[in-house]
Order: C-alpha cells, then structure tokens, then sequence
C-alpha cells in the first residue's frame, strides 16, 4: 500500500487538482477538527488571544527565509536541469539550496529567541503581563516550526516536480493531527501540549516526504561537484521580490493580529477563526488548481525556443482560471448562505458560545467577498513565477499590502468618530465594541480584491493574456449559485424547526449541503456550466 502510494503520479492537470483537492479535503477535516477542538476546550479569550498572536512571528520567518527555497522558486531552476537530462546537476543544486536555507533559518530563528521579549512590547500592546510573559515562551517554541516546515517544503520541489500530489497534500494533514495530539492534552499541560503538538505535526509534515528524496536518488551525494554561489545568488535576486512580497502579507497580518489585541477579548481568536474558514475554498479549489498547473506552466515556457508566453501556456492558464472563479464563486455562495449553521457546525461546542457562533458568522459573512480574487490571485502569481518573473507580482502584492493597512485605519477612524458602531451592533445583534474586528476581514477581503485587478492588468500587459473570465460564464455561474441556493436554503428553514438537539441539528445542515451539492451538479449539467459540471463528475468517480 505505501509503496503504490510513493509510486503514483498525476498527469493531468484536473486529475492533479482533483486528486491534491480530495487530499486538501482530509487535510481540512483535519483543520477543522483542530479548530473545533481548540474551540471547545480553549475557548476564544485569553489563552487562544495569546496562541494565535504568538504564530505571527514563526509564520513571518517562514514565509521569508523558507520562501528562497520554496517550490514555487526552486522549481523552475530544478526542472532546466531535468528537462536537459542533468540529473546530476539537478541533485546538486538541490543540495546546495539545503545548506543556504539551514544555515540561514538557524541564524535568524537563534536571533530571533533573544529579541522576541523586545518585540512583544509592541506586538501585543493589549496583553496583561503574565499574558505577554506566556506569549514569549510559546512563540520561542514555536520558532522549531519554520525550520522543520521550510526543510520540507524545500523537499516539496522534488514531490511537485514528479507529480507525487498525493504524498505533497498529504503533508498538511499529518501536520494538523499531530496538533490534535498535542490540544488533547491541554487540560493538563495547557498551551505547552498545543505548541508541541505543533512541532510535532512539522515533523510528521517533513517525514511522510522524505522516501522521495530516497526514490529519485537526491540523496547521493558524492561527487556532484562544489558549491556554485553565482546559482545560489541567482536565486536569491529572483526569490528576493516574492519573498518580500509573502513578508509583507505577514507583515499586514501581524499588524491586524496586534490591533486585534487592543479590541474586546476573544477578538484574535475570532478574526482567525473566520479567516482560517474563508481559506477553505482558497485551499480546495484555488491553491490545488494552481499547484496543479505550475509544473506544467513551467515546463511549457522552459521549452518554448522563443522563451516567450505561448499559445499552450495561455490555454492552460485561462481554462484553470475559468474553473477557478466558477468554483470558488458557488462555494462562496455557500459560505455566505449558511455561514451561521456553518459556524455553529464546525466551532459550536463547549467554552464556544451561540454568541461566539454569532461574531464569527458575521466576520466570516464579510471574509467571502475576498474568496474568489483570493483564489485567482493564486493562479496569476503562478503563471508568473513560472516565466521566472517574481518583480510584477510583488509591485502587486506591495500595493495591496499597503492598502489593506490604509483600509484599516481608515476604517478604524470612522468606527472612532461616528456613530457607525451603534449602527451596525443595531443591524447585526453584536455588541459595539465587538464590531470593531469587523474592520479587519473588511480590510482582508478588499485588499483581495485590488490586488486581483493589479495581477489582472500586468498578466494582460506582460504575458498578453486577456479575455479570461467571459460573460456567459459569470451568469451561468452566478446562476447556478443563486438558484441552488436559494432552494437548500428554503429546505433547511422549512424542517430546521423539527430538529431536536444538536445532533439533529448538525445532521439536517449536513443533508442540507448534499442536497445543494446535488442541485448544483443538475444545473451545471443543465446550464452547460462544464467548469463546474466536469470537475464533479470527475470527483465523483475519483471517490466511487
């Protein structure tokens, strides 16, 4: 069994979506498990505030440091190798990236520890004291993670390059399990048992990848020849835009994350909660989608004599860009609909309140007009770092980042000085001085979008591909999402009042999503919606 697993690959681009989305399901299954309990047994407030502040400053390192060696940069270098029959160059240049990142994630995590008590003065303004004290000790712990994952991940380029898209999304779900083992015990060892359980899962994320470097012989070693720091520079100079671009996305969340801390308790938790919710779609449909294409986008401009964009490049980019949007936009429609039986299924439980399921709704509810341009953004990123262009996408992504900060505070200035607080508490049942997180997935979710029209208009200006998204499909899709709604909807008002206990209820919505799962299927098929229609059918008989 494990060794049919390490042998199979995926050839087709929505054979791999589909395959890598059914992973990205478990994974998420996982996720939510993990989110659930942490809901139930820590509850949002002060513990959980402290956890998911002490994360920003791990994940910043590793989207920095590892991201100079992540699969998105590595391989296009790795695959010039290949293609050429350069086997032997490739599993040099492979070991030459895993000493530049060991001993530069070494570095900067050693240097971090020592500082971490100087940048939670500023990071974490709203915390008591002893809160700030156990916000130190679990963010050193944590600072293991970057180092294990981003060692992965480099592993990663190898799995990706040869198709193994089982083991790659496999990963993420043995990380979440191992941080189920460690939320278990938190009753006992309280946010210790979750951080190690952290750790833990990076460990097991690396493990189930490292037979591939065994299987495609990455791990001899001899006689490969010496370290080439021109290649290491080079790609450091093309990581560099895309780095600092990823940087600045963390960035903008450590300063969402450290205003969060100074509105009411429980505002921290809830804002990731319902962000981590609204990457569900990004995960099963946008990322998988585009990890998919991205060896193949790579394949095809490193083969073109002209090194140009060519007509096959533009064909697979525009025909996963439509099943993308179509995708994303009725899971969206979904989320939007249901947010509130959605909340209350997957985090309702235990120290997580009616009132809990409530603000979370409600942040989730503004979080899924950023699903779709967060999905895509996935894609044109993608189709340019696969031409070896990291400089376009970040002047992109450096706009956004600035504009979500302007929203922000912009936002935060009128809740300060109107009486637009009362008014939304009036419309929404919330209490006023929990309506403040709201400015924060509103600065998410429109920051998607601009930066979507920002890759939009350089994928036309740079690769010359427009004309993506047609008009027959935005209403075909908007259709099929409307009106399968609309009916599960009115199924689930019409018998949610003969539910009778939480069972009941939690088995109704789940009837309720198969249902409208199935209406969907049926008007894609009649719509002729193939970008939706196909890709179910296909799911289906990949599960049967």
């Amino acid at each position: 069994m494990f060794k049919k697993l390490y042998q199979s690959t995926s050839q087709s681009v929505q054979g791999a979506a589909i395959v890598l989305a059914i992973s990205a399901i478990l994974a998420q299954v996982f996720g939510l498990v993990r989110d659930k309990l942490l809901a139930h047994l820590v509850g949002p407030g002060a513990m959980l505030d402290v956890y998911y502040s002490a994360f920003r400053i791990p994940d910043i390192l590793f989207n920095t440091v590892a991201t100079f060696f992540s699969a998105a940069i590595l391989l296009p270098f790795l695959a010039n190798y290949l293609n050429k029959g350069d086997e032997v160059g490739g599993r040099r240049f492979l070991r030459d990236s895993t000493i530049s990142f060991s001993i530069l994630i070494i570095i900067v995590c050693t240097v971090t520890y020592f500082l971490f008590p100087y940048l939670s003065r500023g990071l974490v303004i709203g915390f008591s004291e002893p809160m700030r004290i156990l916000y130190i000790q679990i963010g050193r712990i944590l600072l293991l993670s970057p180092i294990i994952l981003g060692l992965s991940n480099l592993i990663g380029t190898i799995t990706q390059y040869y198709k193994h898209f089982i083991i790659w999304s496999l990963a993420p779900l043995f990380y979440n399990i191992g941080i189920i083992c460690g939320i278990l015990f938190y009753p006992r060892f309280g946010l210790n048992a979750i951080v190690s359980g952290v750790v833990f899962g990076a460990l097991l994320h690396l493990s189930i990848q490292l037979p591939i470097i065994y299987k495609h012989k990455y791990l001899k070693l001899v006689g490969l020849g010496q370290y080439r720091f021109k290649e290491m520079f080079s790609i450091f100079k093309t990581a560099l835009p895309r780095t600092i671009s990823l940087s600045l996305n963390n960035l903008v969340m450590l300063i969402l994350i450290a205003t969060a801390t100074i509105m009411s308790v429980g505002s921290v938790s809830l804002f990731t909660f319902a962000y981590t919710i609204s990457l569900v779609p990004l995960t099963l449909i946008g990322l998988t989608f585009s990890v998919a294409v991205f060896p193949d986008l790579s394949k095809i401009f490193n083969q073109s004599t002209t090194n140009q964009v060519n007509s096959e490049f533009v064909e697979k980019f525009k025909s996963t860009a439509r099943k993308i949007f179509a995708l994303t936009t009725i899971i969206a429609f979904v989320f939007i609909i249901f947010r509130g039986p959605l909340i209350d299924l997957l985090l309702g439980s235990g120290a997580f309140t009616s009132y809990h399921t409530l603000r979370t709704s409600w942040l989730l509810f503004i979080a899924c007009f950023g699903m779709v341009p967060a999905g895509m953004v996935q894609l044109y990123l993608r189709a340019f770092y696969a031409t070896g262009d990291t400089r376009r996408p970040f002047i992109a992504t450096f706009i956004t980042a600035i504009s979500t900060i302007i929203i922000t505070l912009f936002g935060l200035f009128i809740f300060n000085t109107t009486n637009f607080p009362v008014m939304i508490s009036n419309l929404t049942g919330l209490l006023v001085a929990d309506t403040y997180v709201l400015v924060l997935t509103f600065a998410v979710a429109i920051s998607s979008i601009i930066n979507v029209f920002l890759l939009r208009a350089i994928t036309r200006k740079y690769l010359g591909i427009s004309g993506t998204i047609s008009k027959s499909l935005i209403f075909k899709t908007l259709f099929v999402a409307i009106a399968s709604n609309i009916i599960a909807f009115g199924f689930y008002k019409l018998v949610i009042s003969y539910a009778d206990g939480t069972a009941m209820r939690y088995g109704l919505f789940i009837v309720t999503l198969i249902i409208d799962a199935v209406i969907i299927y049926a008007l894609a098929k009649k719509m002729q919606l193939n970008e939706v229609y196909d890709y179910m059918k296909a799911y289906i008989a990949k599960i049967i």
